[in-house]
């Protein structure tokens, strides 16, 4: 399955973990064994982005999954606390 990222906060939740973690997207490439410039159209919506990319982005990133999937204010307070212990 691929999202559609402009249905899914996704992107926006990656990226803020990322700056939370003191990540750039070619730090989470590399992780990822993925190619600069293709997480880079992820990012950036120009490609779509597996559930499995999903799980290994949050994996990478220390967040459970589904929490990538929701925008931040369905769970806000458990978002921070997550965040907070992993940091």
């Amino acid at each position: 399955m691929i999202f559609e990222m402009k249905t899914v906060p996704v992107v926006r939740n990656i990226r803020e973990m990322l700056k939370i973690r003191g990540l750039r997207h070619k730090d989470l490439a590399r992780k990822l064994s993925v190619h600069p410039v293709h997480l880079s159209r992820i990012l950036n919506s120009h490609s779509g982005m597996s559930v499995e990319m999903v799980q290994r982005c949050a994996k990478i990133l220390g967040i459970a999954p589904h929490k990538l999937l929701y925008p931040r204010d369905q769970f806000d307070e458990e978002f921070e606390a997550e965040v907070r212990s992993t940091a």
